[in-house]
C-alpha cells in the first residue's frame, strides 16, 4: 500500500504517540489532534488526509459528532472508532454515520493497519471514480454544451451549470 495520511484523534497523549510511532514506520504520514475540535480544524487545513482513527470518549466533541462532521466536511474520508467501552449500539450508530469500523480498544495493531490499509485504498477508488465522472461529464459538455445527458447517460453527474455542492 502507497504512503497514506492518517490523522489520529484521542485525548490519551501516550496512545497517539506510540500509535503515531508505528504507524510512520510503516510507511505512513500521520497528523495527530488531542480532540474532537482539533480534529476538525486539522481536516480543514490539511485536504490530503486519507483516514481518521477517531477515540469514542473525548471531552467536548465525542467520536460520534466528529465522525458526523468529518463526513459532512470531507465525504471521502474513511474513519474508524476505537472505544474502550464498545456496544452494539455505538457500532450501529458508528456505523450508520459512515464509519469504516468500530473497534474495541485495545485493538490488535496489525487489524487497525488492514483497516487503515483498506480504507485508505477504499478513499482512492471513490476518488478515482469522481474524477472519472468529472473528467466523462467535461467531455459532454465540450462535445455537447449544455445539452441534457442522453437517457441511458451517467445519472450521478449534475446537470450543468449545478453546482458541486447541490443534492440531486
Amino acid at each position: 500500500m502507497d504512503d497514506c495520511v492518517v490523522l489520529l484523534v484521542d485525548d490519551e497523549q501516550g496512545f497517539r504517540d506510540v500509535l503515531a510511532r508505528r504507524l510512520t514506520r510503516r510507511g505512513h504520514t500521520v497528523l495527530s489532534a488531542p480532540g474532537g475540535l482539533e480534529a476538525v480544524e486539522s481536516l480543514v487545513v490539511n485536504s490530503d488526509v486519507d483516514v481518521v482513527v477517531l477515540d469514542v470518549l473525548m471531552p467536548g466533541l465525542d467520536g460520534f459528532e466528529v465522525l458526523a462532521r468529518v463526513k459532512r466536511l470531507r465525504p471521502h474520508v474513511e474513519v474508524v472508532l476505537l472505544t474502550a467501552f464498545s456496544t452494539q449500539e455505538g457500532a450501529l450508530r458508528a456505523l450508520t454515520l459512515g464509519a469504516f469500523d468500530y473497534l474495541s480498544k485495545p485493538c490488535d495493531l496489525d487489524l487497525l493497519l488492514g483497516a487503515i490499509e483498506a480504507m485508505a485504498g477504499r478513499k482512492r477508488r471513490q476518488e478515482g471514480k469522481v474524477c472519472q465522472a468529472r473528467a466523462t461529464l467535461l467531455k459532454h459538455r465540450a462535445e455537447h454544451g449544455d445539452a441534457p445527458w442522453p437517457e441511458d447517460g451517467p445519472a450521478i453527474l449534475p446537470p450543468a451549470g449545478a453546482s458541486e455542492d447541490e443534492e440531486h
